[in-house]
């Protein structure tokens, strides 16, 4: 699992919420529900402040799926609880917000809670679901230019770098290794490649914080060094913009360019570099894999000739931000 895909998976459950089906069972009097938000320490220590919204299910008579209504939705005390009352018999969906986990919230050391569907049957009072955010693992680093100064706003961390250059990624998954993927300041010109850091599983432990160092850039010259035309499999030009992703084989090195109407060029630093679709994972990004391998060499321009292995364009308007 790469960091960058950890981050956008953490970037999806903030617009796809964490599900648990609720199932009151067939009772004479309303019931009430209890809906609770925990760390995994321990002792656990309850997680205030967090929104929960609550949906009732009701069959379609359209298809087979089932359509919800929202009932409410209720913020966790400082017990960690959302309580919902007087609830009539039936199937309810309860829905966590994820934006206070993952490395970007007031619970950032935090992975959010566990995918959790499960049907619970409420037969008494009170009854109700428990959620658990895991302790994860912080990096740090410091990205500096080739002489030593501060790169700000570079990406790849829980949020942009400061003026100091300090990269902090938090909330990060214990015991698994991850791929830093950092990338340079939106509006930066000559440090227009991103790189790519492994880091083993085994500094990855649950609270730990793994520092890596001095990270450093070589600037750019703005001198074009590669450039190529595009073609669709059936020799069509495409006409549009699309984007795609290089990947140096010789080192760290990351980035992506677009295409415009066929035609694409830039500057990278010297290498031999694989062009892949945008998404492919970090470790299918092979030669094998690879819709284009080509070399630059230091004062020369590579060309490269590449089909588009289906014609559809990109919507991307930054080249440079990855995450």
């Amino acid at each position: 699992m790469t960091l960058e895909y950890w981050i956008n998976e953490m970037r999806a459950l903030f617009v796809t919420p964490i599900i648990v089906s609720i199932v009151l069972t067939s009772i004479a009097a309303a019931a009430d529900l209890r809906v609770g938000l925990r760390t995994d320490d321990s002792p656990a220590r309850p997680i205030p402040g967090v929104a929960v919204t609550l949906f009732r299910e009701t069959a379609s008579t359209d298809s087979a799926d089932n359509q919800r209504e929202k009932v409410s939705l209720v913020l966790t005390d400082h017990d960690g609880n959302a309580r919902f009352g007087d609830l009539a018999p039936g199937t309810y969906v309860a829905e966590v917000d994820g934006n206070p986990f993952g490395g970007i919230g007031p619970w950032a050391d935090y992975l959010p809670p566990d995918l959790l569907q499960r049907r619970l049957k409420i037969d008494q009072h009170d009854e109700g679901a428990t959620f658990v955010a895991h302790l994860g693992v912080t990096l740090v680093a410091r990205i500096l230019t080739a002489d030593g100064a501060p790169i700000k706003d570079a990406g790849g961390g829980s949020t942009p770098t400061g003026s100091d250059g300090r990269l902090v990624a938090r909330g990060l998954p214990p015991n698994r290794a991850v791929w830093l993927n950092i990338t340079p300041p939106q509006d930066s010109r000559l440090y227009a490649y991103g790189k790519l850091f492994r880091v083993d599983a085994g500094p990855m432990k649950r609270g730990a914080t793994v520092d890596l160092g001095d990270l450093k850039w070589e600037p750019m010259k703005g001198v074009v060094n590669f450039k190529g035309t595009a073609r669709f499999p059936d020799g069509r030009v495409p006409q549009g913009t699309y984007a795609r992703s290089l990947r140096n084989f010789d080192s760290p090195i990351r980035s992506t360019f677009i295409i415009k109407d066929g035609a694409f060029e830039g500057e990278l630093p010297p290498g031999r570099y694989g062009v892949f679709a945008i998404g492919t994972d970090v470790e299918a990004e092979t030669e094998k894999n690879a819709l284009a391998v080509f070399t630059i060499r230091p004062g020369t321009v590579a060309h490269i000739e590449l089909t588009l292995n289906h014609p559809i364009p990109t919507t991307k308007s930054n080249p440079l931000r990855k995450i």
